[in-house]
């Protein structure tokens, strides 16, 4: 279509700020620009995604910022401890308390869930996660102050809660040892100073140290010493394998054996 006869409707719709009739009437050089600037325009419209394709994309990434704030992964620092303890006490003892076993499992990634938060909530008051979108605090709506405070309670609570069940649990152990106690206590306190104030030793250089310290040696011999079975379990266990020894049946060995006659 040429210039001059395109709709003046079309044109209005396209651009809002086209042309009044008289000029687009006495200029045809003003209407083809105005005609380049409508397709421009329609264009752009059809290159832009719909709004639920918008918002399912913004949820998706939403829900992976989300994923990397909680960081699942890290919690395998709290129970592999636990299990690698649990199979030394399984080799040792040929028993298992696996009631407690389970127990220790959830207390630790309590605990762990504490030292996240927490470290988040650190991090988000000296400005450090001022610009990291996949933080809890910076997820969450409302003041930063208020973000913060909220996240740091909770944390707090998670670690009560990882707490005492950790003491209900130790409390089982047969003899009252206290090691596996101070133990733990350790691990906790090497956690926070991690990030927590007035110490923030990983700015130091020193989380990598400190990680170490709480959770290889020092939970592992802590939940190795919580999993004791009592002595009448370790007793059972212990007449049991000496009864299966004892009930297999003998056998000659059959080697060397005797190489055939060989014919010459």
């Amino acid at each position: 279509m040429p210039a001059t006869h395109l709709p003046r409707a079309q044109l209005r719709q396209c651009c809002p700020r086209a042309l009044p009739p008289y000029a687009a009437q006495h200029c045809p050089l003003a209407l083809l620009s105005l005609r380049r600037r409508a397709r421009s325009a329609t264009a752009d419209r059809q290159a832009a995604p719909p709004a639920h394709g918008q918002a399912a994309a913004a949820a998706a990434d939403r829900k992976r910022l989300w994923m990397a704030a909680i960081k699942p992964p890290m919690y395998s620092v709290g129970f592999v401890p636990v299990l690698v303890a649990a199979a030394a006490v399984y080799c040792v003892y040929g028993v298992l308390p696996l009631g407690r076993t389970g127990g220790l499992v959830l207390a630790a990634v309590l605990v762990i869930a504490w030292l996240n938060l927490s470290n988040d909530a650190f991090d988000a008051q000296t400005g450090v996660d001022a610009s990291k979108p996949e933080s809890v605090v910076n997820l969450l709506g409302g003041p930063t102050a208020n973000r913060r405070t909220a996240v740091l309670l909770l944390a707090k609570g998670l670690l009560v809660a990882g707490a005492t069940l950790l003491a209900r649990l130790i409390a089982q152990a047969p003899g009252g040892d206290p090691r596996p106690g101070a133990l733990l206590a350790f691990s906790i306190v090497c956690g926070y100073v991690y990030q927590g104030p007035p110490f923030r030793l990983s700015y130091k250089g020193l989380g990598e140290p400190l990680c170490f310290a709480a959770f290889g040696p020092s939970a592992t011999l802590a939940f190795f010493l919580a999993q004791q079975p009592d002595g009448a379990a370790a007793a059972a266990a212990a007449a049991a394998a000496a009864a299966a020894a004892a009930a297999g049946p003998a056998r000659r060995p059959t080697w060397p054996r005797a190489l055939p006659p060989r014919w010459t």
